[in-house]
């Protein structure tokens, strides 16, 4: 009998231990979790999708490739500069999601930034300020200013010239002298500041957030380590469970003692 009630008590002490130091040692990792969670569930109202890290070495993490530079032009003392699907004043990234490239040139004209896309013509601040893009309902090929600095699109309808406050476009007169834009070779400095800036933009911290709560920021390891916090947490809330249901049990024997005493008595 004695060693029977000892046996309990040593499955008791062991499951009591069990669980404290599951709890002890997943501490840290819980609170992780129920941080990164909380953060997650509020992405759109903390912008953490549009806020990215320039931490060296979460980046080393997810071996960004080099960037592809595919077009360049030379605008006076500035740069603008086609990376991948991405557009950069000097070092600044346009803002550019609502359009698609190809990218066919730029010009700088009373203070305006003015890139062609294939079917639109956006302007820009020389600080790289959205202002507005005028819809074109032509593919446009290249433009260019002619002798007089007035914008002229070439398209497969033929070539427009624009009025001098951009508002429309009208057929080139038959002898115009036209500058075309020429893309330029960028310069190396301007490249490798570029390719940093580049991959600073990449990864946002909602990615960051997001890899790092389900292990995948280390790679497959990472995975199967939050799948054993996953299978431990469980444990946890199990034996949690049955400690509960034993001192329910417990207490429940102690208090029917006396009353089996009283019965034991009146018989």
């Amino acid at each position: 009998m004695k060693k029977s009630a000892h046996r309990r008590t040593n499955k008791r002490l062991l499951l009591l231990k069990t669980h404290r130091y599951i709890g002890l040692g997943s501490f840290i990792i819980l609170v992780w979790l129920s941080v990164s969670g909380l953060l997650l569930n509020h992405t759109e109202m903390l912008e953490l999708d549009k806020k990215f890290s320039h931490n060296s070495l979460l980046l080393s993490l997810y071996n960004i490739p080099e960037p592809q530079f595919s077009k360049a032009v030379k605008l006076d003392q500035e740069w603008l500069v086609a990376v991948d699907n991405k557009l950069y004043l000097n070092k600044l990234n346009l803002s550019l999601s609502y359009y698609n490239l190809p990218f066919l040139g730029a010009v700088l004209k009373q203070d305006l930034l003015l890139i062609a896309l294939q079917h639109d013509l956006l302007m820009f601040t020389l600080q790289g300020e959205y202002i507005d893009a005028i819809p074109i309902n032509a593919n446009i090929k290249k433009l260019g200013l002619d002798s007089n600095q007035q914008l002229v699109l070439d398209t497969d309808q033929g070539c427009l010239i624009s009025d001098k406050i951009l508002t429309s476009f009208s057929a080139c007169p038959a002898l115009s002298t036209i500058d075309w834009v020429q893309f330029s070779q960028i310069p190396k400095e301007l490249k490798q500041q570029l390719s940093l800036t580049y991959q600073k933009s990449i990864i946002s911290l909602e990615r960051i957030i997001l890899d790092a709560h389900s292990g995948r920021i280390v790679g497959i390891l990472g995975v199967y380590f939050m799948d054993i916090i996953a299978i431990l947490i469980i444990i946890l809330a199990i034996s949690g469970l049955i400690i509960w249901l034993l001192r329910k049990v417990k207490k429940y024997k102690i208090r029917m003692i006396p009353i089996c005493i009283f019965k034991k008595n009146l018989n």
